[in-house]
């Protein structure tokens, strides 16, 4: 009967020890998974990360190209803008600074695309960063704004300039006398007319222009310091 006792006495006693040992076989086991999970887990962030940083790069540069993009149009704009008062006061008789070449440029079609906006559509869905992202918001933003004023002012051109410079061509085409052409013909309420409604639109598009290399230079700002950090 002892000896019985004794026999189950050390068989509870290896049941025990097995146990023990396989709750540790198993603790050991999840310990193994979950840094495996973590280490994975920790590569792929890393690999994001990288990923994020030469995404930027990349934006960067589409953004600095922007900037000399939007500075041209300004450029132009301007331009535009005081040919387009010039052809006024020569309506008036008041002194004017026209040219012939000037008056041959100041009727022009102006592009305003985005390299950004063009080369990154899925920009939001890519950076994670909360600065950069509020920037490029302000950025896509501003540019419809400038999409607008922009097609308003070339719509306005193709529908009322050119119809009348082919209805006029043998006036606008001769270079010795376009200058005196142009006085008399802006004199006309058909020509004032075009002039005002041009220089308003192009003065509206100027303004959204600025707007635009305000936000270009904040989203410039916002990647450097990421790309710093």
């Amino acid at each position: 009967m002892l000896n019985i006792l004794r026999k189950l006495r050390r068989t509870e006693m290896k049941s025990g020890q097995y146990i023990k040992y396989a709750i540790g076989e198993i603790f050991l086991v999840m310990v193994g998974i979950l840094l495996a999970l973590g280490i994975s887990n920790w590569n792929e962030e890393r690999k994001a990360g990288i990923a994020e940083v030469e995404y930027m790069q990349s934006l960067i540069k589409d953004v600095r190209s922007d900037s000399i993009f939007y500075q041209s149009r300004k450029l132009g704009l301007s331009g535009s803008n005081k040919d387009y008062d010039g052809l006024l006061k020569m309506a008036q008789n008041q002194e004017h600074s026209l040219t012939t070449n000037s008056l041959r440029s100041i009727f022009q079609f102006y592009a305003h695309q985005s390299k950004v906006v063009t080369n990154h559509p899925m920009v939001f869905e890519t950076i994670s960063d909360s600065e950069v992202t509020r920037s490029l918001r302000a950025y896509f933003g501003t540019y419809e704004y400038v999409s607008i004023a922009m097609t308003i002012y070339n719509d306005a051109l193709k529908a009322h300039f050119f119809p009348f410079s082919v209805k006029h061509s043998h006036k606008i085409n001769n270079n010795e006398d376009l200058i005196p052409n142009l006085v008399k013909l802006i004199k006309t309420t058909e020509l004032h007319g075009i002039t005002n409604l041009l220089r308003d639109y192009s003065l509206n598009a100027l303004e959204q222009v600025d707007s635009m290399i305000v936000v270009n230079q904040s989203l410039i700002v916002a990647l450097d310091q990421k790309l710093k950090d």
